[in-house]
């Protein structure tokens, strides 16, 4: 049984599930400049004007001019399949055919978004290895669920030094239903042999916290260190804090 300190709360986990982007990494650092990047490409190949480049980038949820990206958009929350497909379909819209359009996603955009994480544009946002060192040493479990990729998933922790410490990852890409669906936090559950009620779920949007509260996870934790806001993710959230940084494992 591990004890976390969170705030003035004390809490028993025997597993602890974290969210990747906007939890353990910086979220539009890495996303925002990948999703420019990306984008860009594709307009380039397609010949695309201004008009089209923010059809794109709207439908994403991503505000290219600031940054910034919605926290209920598909950038935030879709796996990246379905990011494809809305790219698809803008083009569609712009009048391309769906097949032609398809293919110039699949050509210049997915391949760009779907790239193995490269050092540059991974930033943690606290010391994860130390915190995922505690929370093995005091013998929780640890595992991720993402939206995104599982092998893109797993390059990030190798990036990050922990791939050592965390025993299952869940990615969008495994034919799990995703986000808010309950499904891979119990599939966790049961890999691992944890109970959804010794569990905590760490997330920085509203599909993370839904996710736990249908998995029927002991503890909700939301963080306001990715894209969602205090009064959005405040319902669905049983604690909420800056970041990871503000989980303490008693000794």
């Amino acid at each position: 049984m591990t004890k976390l300190r969170i705030d003035h709360a004390v809490i028993d986990a025997d597993l602890v599930i974290f969210d990747k982007d906007g939890t353990l990494i910086d979220f539009e650092f890495y996303w925002g400049e990948r999703t420019r990047r990306c984008g860009e490409r594709l307009i380039e190949r397609v010949g695309g004007d201004g008009t089209l480049r923010a059809a794109l980038f709207s439908s994403l949820g991503f505000d290219a001019a600031n940054g910034q990206t919605a926290g209920d958009g598909p950038l935030a929350t879709a796996t990246m399949t379905k990011i494809y497909t809305v790219a698809t379909v803008v083009l569609y819209q712009h009048g391309f055919g769906w097949d032609e359009a398809e293919a110039h996603v699949q050509a210049a955009f997915a391949s760009c978004m779907g790239a193995i994480p490269t050092g540059d544009l991974v930033r943690t946002l606290s010391d994860v290895p130390d915190l995922f060192r505690c929370l093995d040493q005091a013998g929780a479990k640890i595992a991720i669920v993402t939206s995104d990729d599982h092998a893109t998933a797993a390059e990030t922790l190798a990036l990050l030094g922990v791939s050592d410490l965390v025993s299952a990852i869940v990615g969008g890409d495994d034919d799990i239903p995703m986000k808010p669906a309950p499904d891979a936090i119990l599939h966790v559950c049961e890999q691992l042999g944890v109970a959804p009620q010794r569990t905590m779920m760490v997330g920085d949007t509203v599909a993370d916290l839904v996710m736990a509260g249908r998995a029927g996870a002991g503890v909700r934790l939301a963080v306001l260190s990715g894209v969602g806001g205090r009064t959005e993710l405040a319902t669905h959230a049983d604690l909420i804090i800056a970041s990871i940084d503000d989980i303490v494992v008693e000794p």
